[in-house]
């Protein structure tokens, strides 16, 4: 690579025009193809591998090679040359993807001994709950691999936090930087950007409830996810259609940080361009969760994406997902570079799993662990520090060993893009999640097991219905106030929509109230169902009669109240300081937000703006509840439900919400509901 960009630089100096330099390129190219020393990708069947002294070498390099391009003004080729350099690599160790999993198979998976069962596991180990065995003689021979896991020191009924046995307080508690009204809150560690949705993914057509389920069947729909985040509210609002709706749909996929958009195009890319739709989802899964995927994404998957019009016409003109979608980008020229770089850019594997490890499980922030895993079971804790320990969103007792690429896609530059508090399954409906475990053959306690069940269901289902409606995707990268001037500016993009998701750019700290200025204007004139959904999230930094905590005494002894009379919070006079500071996590849970939001909402002039744009607030919600874990059509001050242990469980302790979060819906005021 080095003497590639040696060999260009001196060609380049003797070219002048652009075309001679552009020849240059390609020829070197050609010459690069044929090279037979190729650069090697180095694989490995497990995380914990020794790094290669490479890595830091290769990214200087491909950076200078970065800047030699663009000095000469042939950013357009770039993406011909990180396709030959992809495929000039050369594969030198791995284990080849098993097939598709549909069914929890027998744990008895010996890869060192090439020892696996085929069977479906039946039997459930009854020490942990976390695997499955298809007999009893599968289990005595995995006993000795699987003892650790299920003698792990995190289901002994003797572990307790490192702050208790230390005879201290927690950090949490003690961090200069965290304030006692942020206690619900882990105070973020980590790169902090956002790639996976950390709130219960919404369907944001809602038909039962608006247009109907048998209106809709037939009806166009066009909607606009302007801060789109992850694919999870576009999958789910499209798998909730009527199986037998005939319409077309027009879908607007904006938002402003390059990761996010990228990450989005490699995923519907996977969904609708391979074939085998149950590999197809794996390989999506994974992508979006998984810190290693299989090695198959470099052998199969990858070759095909980036030979697809996809990529090999970005920016030029529509490209077929499948014969009925069609995917439509118009990206700035930064992110097309920064997706180049992602194809091409080395990441070891040794790197990868020390980034990992250098979040998930640093040393400074056992105490923020210790309290989540204090709040959960025995065996989830022990599959929840699995997940954090390799990053692997599979069954339990699946094989790992094919998971041996490193996901570039969670990764910039070796670092690992997550927050130590992201955690997969919050973006999804729990209930729903355990409910696809079981019919998978898994357990609840296996967790992340039932997750890769349940987003696989869902990824299965959207690929199939890709292929089956007729759909038009709109793929942007732009600030959420730039991107509607944008849709009215060129003929063949959608400029009306039925339904407009604005996430929680409605937060002041974003961009606030003008979303509805910006945006209104678009709303569908013709479908009086047609609306805006925001989400809160934020708002209490603003008001803080929002959190119990920084309230005044009178709402905190409320929220109190109404904790005591729930008899599943667990809330008694006999609990230690640690359990009720645990409890009290939830606190916000009971506390009616309902009158501090609309205290917010008039200081930012919510009906004035919203009048102007010919808008009006819903008081009864027809799409998503005013609060996460409530019915919809209920009052605004309705509190989250929790009636059985199990509910408790689910929403109290397994989840990571601070109970602040709020949705509002926009409808036309000439149909105000």
């Amino acid at each position: 690579m080095q003497t590639l960009v040696d060999n260009l630089e001196k060609s380049f100096s003797k070219l002048s025009t652009k075309d001679d330099k552009k020849s240059a390129l390609l020829s070197s190219l050609e010459n690069l193809k044929g090279d037979s020393q190729g650069s090697f990708i180095q694989l490995y069947p497990s995380p914990g591998t020794p790094k290669s002294s490479t890595n830091v070498e290769d990214i200087t390099t491909w950076r200078a090679f970065e800047g030699l391009i663009a000095r000469h003004g042939l950013q357009d080729e770039m993406f011909g040359v990180a396709k030959a350099l992809c495929n000039q690599s050369r594969l030198v160790f791995g284990t080849q993807m098993p097939p598709p999993l549909s069914r929890l198979g027998c744990a008895n998976q010996v890869v060192s001994k090439s020892q696996f069962c085929p069977r479906d596991g039946t039997l459930t180990c009854s020490g942990c709950f976390l695997v499955r065995y298809c007999s009893k003689d599968c289990q005595f021979a995995h006993w000795k691999l699987h003892k650790k896991d299920c003698k792990n020191h995190l289901k002994s009924t003797s572990w307790s936090p490192a702050w208790i046995k230390g005879k201290r307080s927690p950090s949490f508690i003690d961090g200069d930087d965290v304030h006692p009204g942020e206690l619900p809150m882990q105070s973020a560690f980590g790169m902090g950007v956002v790639l996976w949705g950390n709130i219960q993914a919404i369907d944001i057509i809602n038909a039962k409830y608006n247009e109907g389920l048998e209106d809709i069947r037939n009806r166009n729909l066009s909607m606009a996810f302007i801060a789109s985040g992850d694919l999870r509210n576009v999958v789910t609002t499209i798998n909730e259609l009527p199986e037998s709706y005939s319409g077309s749909i027009k879908i607007v996929l904006n938002d402003h940080n390059p990761m996010v958009v990228c990450r989005n195009l490699m995923i519907l890319s996977i969904l609708g361009i391979i074939s085998d739709v149950e590999e197809a989802a794996e390989h999506a899964l994974h992508l979006w969760y998984s810190v290693f995927q299989p090695i198959s994404y470099q052998t199969r998957i990858l070759p095909h994406i980036c030979e697809s019009d996809v990529f090999t016409k970005l920016n030029e003109m529509s490209a077929h997902l499948t014969p009925s979608t069609t995917l439509c980008t118009t990206l700035s020229s930064a992110t097309v570079q920064f997706f180049l770089y992602q194809l091409r850019s080395p990441l070891d594997p040794a790197f990868a799993n020390t980034a990992l490890n250098n979040i998930m499980n640093a040393p400074a922030r056992v105490d923020y662990r210790d309290r989540y895993y204090e709040a959960i079971s025995l065996s989830h804790r022990v599959a929840f520090e699995k997940w954090r320990s390799f990053g692997l969103v599979l069954p339990f007792g699946a094989p790992d060993a094919h998971m041996a690429i490193p996901n570039k896609w969670l990764f910039f530059d070796g670092r690992l893009m997550l927050n130590d508090c992201a955690n997969p399954f919050e973006g999804w409906n729990i209930d729903e999640i355990f409910k696809a475990g079981k019919d998978h053959g898994t357990t609840e306690e296996d967790l992340i097991g039932c997750l890769f069940f349940y987003i696989k269901d869902q990824l299965v289902e959207f690929s199939n219905r890709l292929r089956r409606f007729k759909i038009q995707i709109y793929s942007f990268d732009q600030d959420a106030r730039i991107l509607q001037r944008t849709l009215k500016s060129n003929a063949s993009f959608p400029k009306v929509f039925d339904r407009i998701e604005v996430s929680n750019i409605m937060d002041k700290n974003y961009v606030g109230m003008s979303v509805l200025s910006d945006w209104g204007p678009l709303l569908n004139k013709s479908n009086p169902h047609s609306a805006i959904v925001g989400l809160f999230m934020n708002w209490p930094t603003w008001k803080e009669s929002g959190n119990a905590l920084s309230s005044s005494s009178s709402d905190v002894t409320c929220a109190m109240k109404r904790m005591a009379s729930c008899p599943y919070a667990g809330l008694s006079p006999n609990l230690s300081p640690e359990k009720v500071m645990g409890i009290m996590n939830s606190i916000n849970m009971f506390h009616d937000t309902s009158h501090p939001f609309e205290e917010y909402l008039r200081d930012e002039r919510e009906t004035l703006i919203s009048r102007k744009a010919g808008l009006q607030r819903r008081h009864v919600h027809k799409i998503v509840p005013h609060r996460c874990h409530t019915k919809l059509g209920m009052a605004q001050s309705e509190l989250p439900r929790i009636d059985s242990p199990q509910r408790w469980y689910k929403v109290a302790c397994l989840g990571g919400m601070t109970y602040f979060e709020r949705y509002a819906e926009w409808g036309l005021a000439a149909t105000r509901v």
